[in-house]
């Protein structure tokens, strides 16, 4: 019955996941808030992005709601980016497991582009004006049996440039589910399903993203050490499909080397990063830095720093 139960949740899952990817097939160039594609967590650049069957603390806000249920109490985590031209990206998720009534989250993510140099039609300088983007994000998830977790969230989109501002509703969906192969998850998301978001006298969809992929964690050395491989295929609305792998190795659950690679993508390719844990009784702690290169070199390399909390 169990079995039957997960099989009948997940193919519904993926009905929607593949309805939903047709459906967008024929947006290419059509979406607003484009910052919605920028991820989140250090951990998640390091890897290439490869995080849908992998992540459970709280980055799993943006990149599949269901890891929230995965958290064992409570999860702060805290991300700067140094994305390009000197644009800082900003975010902060916060995520708390009351068992059996479910996992809660919320997230802010927050773009600053700073100021802008506006010209007229002949090209000469006017104003300087700014620009910014906001996406406020409230969660849920919960393991219906002890290998298989849903998760869900709502959220509110704000861009905002000048004196124009405007703002649309979305949701996401997500699930994981750890197969009988020992070490080996699955993962499904549907990330920004929503209304369209109106700026100025321009109306366009939220850039819908779908992610399938699977991960799989290999102990060595009577777990001293762990390395978890890792891959998302994705589906953007305005893109091609999109291939992303990633490689964690962990030495003594302290120290964590990451590389990954973005295949078929318009800017990042090559990724890499660190990582350093330690607890300290009920707290632990997490750190994580990642690199990673810009095709077009002109617009400079990206720096992401993660700080996590376990509570």
């Amino acid at each position: 019955m169990k079995t039957a139960t997960i099989i009948g949740l997940s193919l519904g899952m993926l009905a929607l996941l593949a309805t939903t990817a047709h459906s967008i097939n024929s947006q290419t160039g059509t979406c607003a808030a484009p910052f919605l594609k920028i991820g989140i967590s250090a951990r998640a650049f390091g890897m290439g992005d490869a995080q849908v069957a992998l992540v459970d603390d709280s980055s799993s806000i943006y990149w599949n709601p269901a890891g929230l249920a995965k958290i064992a109490r409570g999860d702060l985590t805290f991300t700067d980016n140094e994305w390009l031209s000197d644009i800082r990206y900003n975010f902060v998720g916060l995520g708390y497991n009351l068992g059996k009534l479910g996992a809660f989250g919320f997230g802010l993510s927050y773009l600053n582009y700073g100021d802008i140099q506006g010209y007229d039609p002949q090209g000469n300088p006017t104003v300087i004006f700014g620009a910014r983007d906001m996406a406020v994000y409230l969660s849920y998830a919960r393991s219906l049996y002890s290998s298989f977790r849903i998760g869900a969230n709502f959220k509110y989109v704000v861009q905002k440039v000048d004196v124009e501002s405007g703002g649309a509703v979305a949701m996401d969906l997500g699930l994981q589910y750890e197969t009988p192969l020992k070490g080996l998850s699955l993962g499904f998301s549907a990330a920004n399903l929503g209304s369209e978001l109106k700026l100025a006298d321009q109306s366009a969809k939220l850039p819908v993203n779908i992610r399938s992929g699977l991960a799989y964690t290999l102990p060595l050395a009577s777990g001293k050490f762990a390395v978890v491989t890792a891959f998302d295929l994705v589906k953007p609305v305005d893109n091609e499909f999109q291939y992303n792998f990633g490689e964690e190795v962990s030495i003594m659950g302290v120290i964590i080397a990451r590389v990954g690679y973005k295949a078929n993508t318009d800017i990042a390719g090559f990724c890499t990063g660190l990582g350093f844990k330690h607890s300290f009784g009920r707290i632990g702690l997490r750190l994580d830095y990642a690199y990673t290169t810009i095709k077009e070199s002109e617009l400079g390399n990206t720096h992401q720093v993660t700080l996590g909390i376990g509570f």
